[in-house]
């Protein structure tokens, strides 16, 4: 475990803070995963109606999962928001009104608060092979550094291993 999420246990930060998170995908689960282990509240929220508590894998039982469609019940209560890519949080506005934009983070930027490596992200849905190849001929490194982590894995469900020395290109 890294020395940020180590800290963040260590001064409680998220500690029985309640947390929402948008999405039962890759990145939503590996975002569930990492409040647990930073000891908050989870409850994971997802539109449809087909998705069940085998989708929790080994946080079946330790989350609340919410299905259907999205009520502003689901976000009042929550400290903190974590989106999971790919979720129009425009097509959310109703049920997120009133609830300040500070409690509100990307999967992607809330798994950054505890790489501490140097990140560089490229994302989007168009261009990211195009921008790779530029970064790689205008800096010098190899595109193989460039993909460190690129696709397979949500950051969330890596930061818990990471260390600035596993992980130099």
């Amino acid at each position: 475990m890294n020395s940020n999420v180590r800290n963040f246990i260590d001064k409680r930060t998220l500690t029985d803070k309640q947390s929402v998170v948008v999405g039962t995908g890759k990145s939503g689960l590996a975002a569930a995963r990492l409040l647990d282990v930073l000891g908050a509240r989870v409850r994971v929220v997802d539109r449809s109606e087909d998705v069940t508590e085998d989708v929790l894998g080994p946080l079946k039982g330790k989350v609340e999962l919410v299905t259907g469609p999205h009520q502003k019940d689901h976000f009042a209560d929550a400290d903190i928001i974590v989106f999971s890519p790919g979720v129009p949080v425009k097509k959310l506005a109703p049920v997120l009104e009133g609830i300040p934009a500070q409690k509100m983070v990307s999967e992607l930027e809330f798994a950054s608060w505890f790489i501490e490596a140097p990140l560089l992200a490229i994302t989007g849905t168009n261009g990211k092979t195009t921008t790779t190849t530029l970064i790689s001929e205008i800096s010098g490194m190899p595109v193989s550094g460039l993909y460190r982590r690129q696709y397979r894995h949500p950051c969330a469900s890596t930061c818990l291993t990471w260390t600035r020395r596993s992980h130099r290109a």
